[in-house]
């Protein structure tokens, strides 16, 4: 079991004007924290927990009620690529609180 780090983005539902012009898209970016064996199971473990957030709650309360009433998606981010490594995807490792020593022939 590992720890992986997603970054997610809610992505609010398509709002027109009164004239029938698209509105631009609410989004909200956010990131959570899950203990799974790979990735896939880490996503599916994050979105129950997403979806009973705050966040998750304050984003749905800025949409009128609508019928059918649309909910907000969740859209895990991919990562940035590059040579800087910066993938929102990460897994965390457990660090040694000790420095383990390396001993040479010398030492002996």
């Amino acid at each position: 079991m590992a720890t992986y780090k997603l970054d997610y983005r809610l992505v609010g539902p398509q709002m027109y004007e009164d004239d029938g012009r698209k509105l631009m898209r609410d989004y909200q970016r956010g990131n959570i924290a899950v203990n799974a064996s790979n990735l896939d199971e880490a996503k599916k473990k994050a979105k129950p927990l997403i979806k009973n957030s705050k966040l998750f709650s304050n984003f749905t309360d800025r949409f009128p009620v609508s019928d059918p009433a649309i909910k907000p998606r969740i859209k895990f981010l991919k990562g940035a690529g590059g040579s800087s490594g910066d993938s929102p995807v990460r897994e965390i490792e457990t660090k040694l609180l000790i420095k383990p020593k390396k001993y040479g022939q010398s030492d002996l």
